[in-house]
């Protein structure tokens, strides 16, 4: 669900919820989670547009560590050895509860009236105490409209 207002010609604000609930065909891998954005987005000019926007997501998470991790244990709802990082040191995925905020800017360009560039940065911070996951996300668009 996605809703948002005008506030000027160039300024626009967006707020959204999603529920998700990924279902896999290994039960272990399933994941559900509730999640919360806020989106401003600013017209500069009428080729330059930018955007920032906050994300909230409270939900599961899988967890891969190197044995032994009796710390995770104590927190974990379910653990499952896997081979997604190879059989030697065979990891452990733990399933857990966890909170994520995620910040984002991106910025696009209209080159001409069929082509684009944008760019975008995100930094998200996953946590569950005492684990803290960083990531951080560039990505690159060359779009083309004919």
């Amino acid at each position: 669900m996605r809703g948002g207002i005008a506030i000027s010609e160039r300024i626009a604000l967006e707020a959204g919820y999603r529920f998700q609930n990924l279902g896999a065909p290994d039960d272990f891998f399933d994941q559900q989670g509730h999640s919360g954005n806020a989106r401003v987005t600013v017209d500069l000019t009428s080729s330059l547009q930018i955007a920032l926007s906050y994300t909230y997501r409270d939900g599961d998470v899988i967890s891969y560590a190197v044995p032994p991790r009796p710390d995770i244990l104590t927190f974990a709802s379910e653990r499952e050895a896997v081979t997604t990082f190879g059989a030697s040191p065979l990891y452990p995925a733990y399933r857990l509860q966890a909170q994520t905020h995620s910040v984002s800017i991106s910025a696009g360009y209209a080159v001409n009236e069929n082509l684009s560039v944008q760019v975008a940065y995100e930094y998200a911070a996953t946590s569950h105490d005492p684990l803290r996951y960083e990531n951080h996300s560039v990505e690159v668009k060359i779009a083309f409209a004919y």
